[in-house]
């Protein structure tokens, strides 16, 4: 009988040590997850101003109306729907974060096609986006 306690003894063990692993690891994992969850709600913005300055190339002007800094440079731009590049040889375009109540202005912005009265799209790292008809 001796010898069925010790394996018992040894199986509980290396149950507990198995469960303290997964329960430290979802843990983890949970506290990130909240923590990324937090920030991506606290993160804002909108588009103030779009102005097409004519050859399908535009400016926009960006507000950050949340709680938190986000990163300008990892936006993506849609003009009418379609992807559009950014110049990022512009010495005047931001790179970086943009702190809560913040204004940047995104310089140069071209697209293939006629973009006067058309729809500006920018969505930031997060996956939030906002939408500004382009003035002409």
């Amino acid at each position: 009988m001796k010898g069925v306690s010790a394996v018992i003894v040894a199986l509980a063990a290396l149950a507990y040590t198995w469960f303290t692993g997964i329960f430290s690891s979802l843990t983890a994992t949970t506290e990130t997850a909240v923590t990324e969850t937090t920030g991506a709600m606290a993160t804002q913005f909108r588009i103030e101003a779009a102005k097409y300055i004519g050859s399908n190339h535009m400016n926009a002007t960006i507000r950050n109306t949340g709680t938190q800094a986000f990163n300008v440079s990892k936006s993506t731009v849609y003009v009418a729907g379609s992807s559009a590049s950014l110049d990022t040889t512009n010495p005047f375009n931001p790179g970086g974060n943009l702190a809560p109540g913040d204004t940047s202005t995104l310089y140069n912005i071209t697209n293939t096609t006629e973009a006067c009265g058309k729809a500006l799209t920018v969505i930031i790292a997060t996956g939030l986006s906002d939408t500004k008809t382009i003035v002409c």
